[in-house]
């Protein structure tokens, strides 16, 4: 018999292909009670993807932003919160300073459950049992990797859900599917690993890609009691595990894309390489010079220009039109990483 989550995919991907995965993870961590970036860029369905949720969810809360002093206003509504917050575009925060200490401060509402007297502003949060999903963009998640809030307060808490593909026909329509609830998260019964099993192994070097050894164990165990409770079970069985390692299979493109030469250095994230691989898996393995003037409204020698810095990544394979492919470097470092390979590169 298919799982719920299963279900979910498939009907979401009939007519909005590639929103699947991303709604089902969405799903789970508002069952978990964790917080999500979701790291696309414009034009990839991450807004459609968390409109749907909106509507789905009981309670749900969309503001258009979130600042501190936006939060200190909303105590009424968050304490004893439980359901999720969803900020559908972090750039339309004000500027930097807000975006980053928005991230930081839901970060510590949901790992936390409380919020007191946040820097200048007082806020007073009791008894958070929610979740938060926001989108960003990957140039400004670049801006917030760089802050030292990220290895302080933000890297480990937070989910990274790299969306890496772009509607080539988009459907402006909301899917036509019927979400289910499961039972309450605190029906689960603790899961207990076993540690030799190979799926496990599986979820703990994806997880090791974003978070320390700990907080991988910890988000993994309640990422998994929240698919057994959307499938309306208070146990883990192992069908969960391998559902798990599929919604979170593009956990290593951050470390692909991200490089840090010291070990307490700044992180820099390769926003371009990012980009260049939401071509790569929308377009089939390879992508020309005119998707890239379309999809991110840049002029054909900007485009060629940009793709002439990429260290050897990609390679030219027709001029006319002008299109790339993934280099046989690349190709060894996304095999490395396990991330999908497209047939026939």
């Amino acid at each position: 018999m298919m799982s719920y989550l299963e279900e979910l995919i498939i009907s979401i991907n009939r007519t909005h292909k590639g929103l699947g995965e991303l709604v089902a993870m969405m799903q789970v961590v508002v069952k978990a009670r964790k917080m999500m970036l979701v790291v696309s860029p414009s034009g990839c369905g991450k807004s459609r993807a968390m409109e749907f949720i909106r509507r789905n969810t009981p309670d749900a809360f969309m503001p258009d932003r979130l600042s501190i002093r936006g939060l200190a206003g909303m105590e009424d509504i968050l304490t004893s919160f439980r359901s999720v917050i969803i900020v559908d575009d972090i750039a339309n925060s004000q500027n930097d300073y807000v975006r980053k200490t928005t991230i930081t401060t839901l970060s510590s509402l949901v790992y936390t459950h409380r919020i007191q007297s946040q820097m200048m502003q007082s806020v007073d949060i009791e008894d958070y049992y929610g979740s938060a999903i926001l989108g960003i963009q990957p140039i400004l998640l670049r801006d917030v990797m760089l802050t030292p809030e990220w290895d302080a307060s933000i890297q480990d808490k937070v989910l990274r859900y790299y969306h890496v593909q772009r509607p080539i026909e988009p459907n402006l329509g909301f899917p036509d599917v019927k979400m289910s609830y499961g039972i309450d998260f605190d029906k689960a019964i603790e899961y207990k690993p076993d540690t030799k099993l190979i799926e496990w192994k599986q979820l703990v070097a994806l997880g090791d890609t974003q978070w320390s050894r700990a907080r991988t164990r910890e988000h993994m165990l309640d990422f998994l009691r929240a698919i057994a409770c959307l499938n309306s079970r208070t146990e883990v069985i192992n069908d969960d595990l391998i559902m798990l390692s599929r919604l979170l299979r593009a956990m290593p493109l951050e470390s692909l894309s991200v490089s840090k030469e010291q070990l307490e250095g700044d992180r820099r994230l390769n926003n371009n390489l990012l980009a260049l691989l939401v071509e790569y898996y929308s377009y089939g393995g390879e992508f020309s010079l005119a998707n890239l003037v379309l999809d991110f409204h840049v002029t054909m020698a900007q485009a060629y220009r940009i793709m002439e810095h990429q260290d050897g990544l990609w390679q030219q394979i027709s001029k006319s039109p002008t299109k790339f492919k993934p280099s046989e470097k690349l190709l060894s470092m996304l095999k490395s990483y396990k991330l999908e390979v497209k047939s026939g590169n």
